[in-house]
């Protein structure tokens, strides 16, 4: 019995020792993901940006 208990103490630490490996993969991928997409949003947030000034600059000259 008493072995039985320790065996399933050494198996539930091994799954909770994988969940962390788990959760930190998951958080450098993130991160990762991060550091690649977050240049794109900001060059994406420019031209968006850009549009509008034109769009208004092209609204103030053609329509006044």
């Amino acid at each position: 019995m008493v072995n039985n208990l320790y065996r399933s103490a050494i198996i539930f630490n091994q799954f909770e020792g994988l969940n962390l490996t788990l959760t930190a993969l998951k958080t450098s991928n993130m991160k990762q993901l991060n550091n690649e997409f977050l240049p794109f949003f900001y060059r994406l947030r420019l031209v968006i940006a850009l549009i509008s000034i034109y769009s208004l600059f092209h609204y103030l000259v053609y329509k006044m």
